[in-house]
């Protein structure tokens, strides 16, 4: 089901307002279009809903976010919501039409590709108001062309409806039944058959019923304020609250616990900003040729760290080492990507003699971090020292050398996992650092933003649209089995894992159609959404964050000046790199020079006012006092 349908479908099933049968949550629409249960606020008011009789009301109050969306917290009141406007039929036509809990409802506007390439905005409202005048012949001519967009035959079968135009004059076939099925889908998928005797909230979520035991105030009990160890997994307090984490809900209960626990930081950042702040952290280390020598970049696997480093380097005109145009070491490049893992101490030191000066990177090679070789760990310290002087190694010819480099590590690993012990903590110390530790639903945000251009280009699909067809499927499939989902191995890199092996089962699916011998070799036709189910929680095991404000308070003068130069060059890149924030905040940096350079010339021309009434003595005594 597509999100609009997700959205009216639980409207229709409660109003806002509603009370949750255990008393503690009220059903509230916390962002335009969005509806979840959040905990009743002390003073306010909730409608009463029959009660339940799992005996909840007797468990501690607490809440959960919710499990079919990526989770947020309410920001401001909700805008009055127009109500979709199709007119009252005359006639309720029966061919082929769609599931009646899984209506098609148009968009009130939507872009199409005018001739030339250009894209131009569509709206249901004006469509509707063309419609009317409009014969019933043209109304026809609309619905009844196969290939027309799917949202124009849908006004013109509700026009044709409302005016009572016999069905046998109607063709549903082609777009327009094709949305109508792939609806169907959706819902079947978002709507399981279940048992009558258990509730809705039961099915499709993991965290509203698994943190409602939880005493989460107590709990936190254990950590006191600035203590972040409810974020470290081998915890002791932690590991002994969630079982060890030995079963799928001890880890969906952690990660449920862990996404709500987050969100209640007033300064609680979403997934994009996280990204954002790293990007930022990148942007500096990159450019400033002082600060710390290490940056460790862990945890969140396939969440773009890679991606927005060398989008970074990029805008700041770094150019990336290439063996066939620059010889190691020489002033043509300034960074390099090392291609294999280095977990040998004489081959890390030809590494930093071969490249020093340069940022080297380490990216998915991580050896250096977690070596337990004494030489390594020693000269990792070295190079980390916070005296520069001090960053000193012994090059290939035994000679003493000082390093004026820096290195880059991007991994998957999670800081705690770096921190396994003493010397392990005083190489991390010794580093800026960054540590994403994204939940279930930070994933899937993520993933609502990328899913539609994620992965390569599909061969199972003839068009554009059928392409687009499968990707939103897919994820909501994801949606829709989220309780099956591993947290401890959900990447935003699984949907592309999971597109290729959708993309693959559906191709075969054709050829096995065209082909009897391939049909009888792949066993005939396969439903992969069944398969996409089953690997749901077949990932590999996954083993942030600072303010603008902070970033551009410890900004140096020649990192500040290179990221204006990169806005000025580049601004609608530097915008999605670094985010809207860093921008206001450089412009108002900017105004403040600007202010302090116009109080120097006040200064400056008062002076001269000043001296222009002076004696000459008096002015002497001034200017040489």
């Amino acid at each position: 089901m597509a999100k609009n349908e997700q959205i009216i479908e639980k409207a229709v099933k409660r109003q806002v307002g509603d009370a949750h049968p255990n008393g503690k949550w009220v059903w509230t629409e916390y962002k335009p279009g969005k509806f979840d249960w959040r905990p009743i606020k002390s003073g306010s008011s909730a409608k009463k809903t029959p009660a339940s009789t799992s005996g909840s009301d007797d468990k501690k109050a607490t809440s959960a976010p919710s499990a079919q969306t990526p989770a947020q917290q309410p920001t401001a009141p909700a805008p009055k919501k127009t109500q979709y406007d199709a007119p009252e039929p005359k006639i309720d036509y029966q061919t082929k039409k769609p599931h009646k809990e899984a209506p098609f409802l148009v968009p009130e506007s939507w872009n199409v590709t005018a001739p030339g390439g250009k894209l131009k905005k569509q709206s249901r409202s004006q469509l509707r108001d063309v419609l009317k005048k409009k014969t019933d012949n043209e109304i026809l001519g609309f619905l009844n062309k196969t290939g027309n967009n799917e949202n124009l035959r849908q006004l013109a079968y509700e026009e044709a409806a409302a005016r009572g135009i016999p069905e046998d004059k109607i063709d549903v076939s082609g777009t327009l039944q094709k949305k109508w099925d792939q609806l169907k889908r959706q819902h079947d998928l978002l709507n399981p058959d279940v048992d009558d005797d258990k509730s809705e909230e039961e099915y499709g979520t993991y965290d509203m019923s698994l943190l409602e035991n939880m005493d989460i105030e107590a709990f936190m009990e254990n950590f006191p304020d600035g203590d972040l160890g409810w974020m470290e997994r081998d915890h002791p307090k932690v590991m002994e609250e969630f079982n060890k984490f030995v079963s799928l809900s001890d880890r969906q209960r952690y990660d449920a616990f862990l996404d709500y626990q987050k969100r209640q930081d007033p300064y609680y950042e979403s997934p994009q900003d996280q990204l954002h702040g790293l990007n930022r952290q990148l942007f500096m280390f990159m450019n400033n040729p002082g600060g710390l020598p290490i940056f460790v970049s862990s945890g969140g696997a396939g969440a773009g760290k890679t991606t927005g480093m060398l989008k970074v380097a990029k805008e700041s005109g770094l150019e990336r080492f290439d063996p066939a145009r620059h010889q190691p070491g020489d002033g043509s490049y300034d960074f390099v990507i090392v291609d294999k893992d280095v977990d040998d101490e004489k081959e890390f030191r030809k590494l930093l003699a071969e490249h020093n000066g340069k940022i080297i990177v380490f990216d998915d090679k991580d050896k250096l971090l977690t070596s337990t070789s004494s030489p390594i760990v020693s000269l990792m310290k070295s190079i980390g020292d916070g005296n520069p002087e001090m960053r000193v190694f012994k090059n290939m010819e035994g000679k003493q050398e000082q390093f004026r480099g820096k290195l880059m590590f991007i991994t998957n690993k999670s800081m705690d996992r770096l921190n396994k012990d003493e010397d392990h903590k005083a190489i991390m110390s010794r580093a800026a650092k960054n540590d994403i530790k994204f939940t279930v639903n930070e994933t899937l945000e993520i993933l609502e933003k990328r899913y539609k251009t994620m992965g390569g280009k599909l061969k199972s699909a003839s068009s554009p649209q059928e392409e687009q067809d499968i990707r939103q499927e897919l994820y909501d499939t994801i949606l829709a089995n989220r309780d099956k989902i591993d947290p401890n191995k959900f990447t935003v890199r699984k949907f592309s894992e999971l597109l290729e092996l959708a993309d693959t089962i559906i191709s075969t699916n054709k050829q096995a159609e065209e082909n009897d011998a391939l049909g009888d070799l792949f066993g005939g036709k396969k439903d992969w959404r069944r398969s996409i189910i089953k690997e749901l929680n077949k990932a590999e095991d996954i083993d942030i964050e600072k303010s603008a404000e902070e970033d551009l308070a410890e900004m140096d003068e020649t990192s500040k000046k290179k990221m204006k130069e990169c806005f000025k060059k580049n601004p609608k890149v530097c915008k999605e790199l670094f985010g809207d924030e860093i921008i206001k905040l450089l412009n108002s940096d900017k105004a403040a020079e600007s202010e302090e350079k116009e109080t120097e010339e006040e200064v400056k021309k008062a002076l001269e006012d000043s001296l222009r009434s002076m004696t000459i003595e008096e002015a002497e005594d001034i200017i040489f006092s």
